[in-house]
């Protein structure tokens, strides 16, 4: 194992370099020939940087949920991001970290697992691989998704979305940072989607089952390009903060509870079932 002070692990090759926490496994730098790609945090927005989220993405009702007649309260976007995983460097350019079920867990959330990230660099692009193990003799539900904010400095209006398939840019409404059932058409069909702050106002724009696998984002004034691959995630958000130089590319598999919802976590809307004892792995790529 190689951990800094810090309690971060580093590694590199030719063309990047990326820390990543040990707490919540936590992408905090991603540097390319030594200029940062990361937003690095300001308390006046986000202080975060690119948090993993298990075993749920978005909020819940209430911020609780049902399972086996049994309630249990769970914070918005679960507990991963706030736990120390194990790290272990295995290479210069491949660090892997390990988060395992414990009296604290359980209590929020009644199942024995493993879940693993390992962050990989090869050439320009750095994969990042979630691991779940249901370490159960029943039936497992989760979500997973990745939360990175990249940074840009000229502001989100310098900046557009590319995706590679045309998408119907409808995007789900909130009611009070859940999902309503309502969606509001900001454009039409199309692949490209122009970065307007007033799209942030309430919160994220939210594509659910999108046609694409990829989205790049690209700067019109620095002329930088980063392409987020995400395929196997059923889901795609963007976010920020107005007034705030980054924006959020957030592939997930999992959702925000409904507002009408009865809190049943076997019925959530997008939650992943994993037969027990088994395993399920998912990748996603950021290439600059």
């Amino acid at each position: 194992m190689s951990i800094s002070k810090n309690n971060r692990i580093c590694i590199s090759n030719q063309t990047l370099s990326a820390e990543i926490d040990c707490r919540g496994a936590q992408l905090r730098s991603l540097k390319k020939d030594g200029c940062e790609l990361l937003w690095q945090g300001d308390s006046r927005f986000w202080t975060e940087t690119a948090p993993v989220l298990f075993p749920i993405c978005g909020g819940l009702k209430d911020d609780r949920y049902f399972l086996d007649g049994k309630e249990y309260t769970l914070e918005k976007h679960g507990f991963a991001c706030g736990l120390d995983f194990e790290g272990e460097k295995l290479s210069e350019s491949c660090a892997r970290f390990v988060l395992v079920s414990n009296e604290k867990t359980l209590k929020k959330y009644p199942y024995n697992f493993v879940f693993t990230v390992t962050f990989t660099l090869s050439d320009s692009v750095l994969e990042t691989e979630y691991s779940v193990e249901n370490k159960n003799d029943r039936e497992m539900y989760f979500s997973v998704g990745a939360h990175e904010g990249y940074a840009c400095k000229e502001g989100i209006e310098a900046c557009e979305v590319i995706f590679n398939r045309t998408e119907s840019f409808e995007t789900c409404l909130l009611d009070g940072g859940i999902l309503s059932r309502l969606k509001q058409k900001i454009l039409p069909d199309g692949k490209v989607l122009p970065l307007k702050e007033s799209y942030f106002e309430t919160d994220a724009l939210i594509f659910e089952n999108v046609n694409s696998d990829e989205v790049t984002l690209f700067n019109r004034e620095s002329g930088r390009r980063i392409t987020v691959g995400f395929d196997g995630f059923e889901n795609l958000l963007i976010w920020t903060i107005p007034g705030a130089e980054y924006v959020c590319i957030e592939p997930w598999s999992g959702f925000p509870d409904y507002s009408d919802t009865d809190g049943d976590f076997t019925k959530k809307n997008a939650i992943q079932r994993l037969a027990a004892r088994g395993s399920m792995t998912k990748v996603h790529t950021v290439t600059v």
